[in-house]
């Protein structure tokens, strides 16, 4: 429904119905928060500690709280990229995301966070070499792999972002 990170923020405090029943869930794992989100937290993980850091020094150096649900979002995020493990308090960036915050290696880094998403994985195998279709097509074959049809804006609004900031419209 929204592009920008702000947008995203507005809706994520409206309560969603908890009936799993009303609830279409996707069948493939995507971000909700493009790449440059993600590369948001690893930064942040940088600066504070390095490689890892504790997820409470994480919360406040982006300017959230540790419950808060864009906070969650934006760890779930990085780490659907592959960039970041949160485990015990502690956020510890992976191989990738060492990589992804130093400039030599960032490049190759950020095509290879694109392609650890699941459903960037396949969209990308099925039109590698070829022109992508317009949004109505990419819509349907997002869905064709998995996506709930209640999210297939988002995740196409999302993958392409994400695929811009990787660098694979250049």
């Amino acid at each position: 429904n929204m592009t920008t990170s702000e947008g995203l923020k507005e809706v994520q405090d409206v309560p969603q119905p908890q009936d799993a029943a009303k609830r279409e869930r996707s069948a493939i794992l995507f971000p909700y928060q493009d790449l440059g989100d993600a590369l948001k937290v690893t930064k942040g993980v940088h600066t504070l500690g390095g490689s890892s850091c504790q997820t409470a020094q994480l919360a406040a150096q982006l300017g959230h709280t540790v419950t808060s649900g864009s906070f969650q979002q934006r760890l779930n995020t990085a780490r659907i990229f592959g960039l970041l493990t949160n485990s015990k308090g502690m956020v510890t960036l992976t191989t990738l995301g060492v990589q992804i915050v130093d400039p030599q290696q960032q490049r190759a880094a950020k095509v290879e966070s694109f392609l650890n998403v699941p459903l960037y994985k396949k969209v990308y195998d099925q039109f590698k070499g070829a022109l992508l279709p317009p949004s109505s097509g990419l819509d349907a074959t997002i869905v064709g792999f998995g996506v709930s049809p209640k999210q297939k804006e988002t995740a196409r609004r999302v993958f392409l972002r994400s695929a811009e900031l990787a660098g694979f419209f250049e």
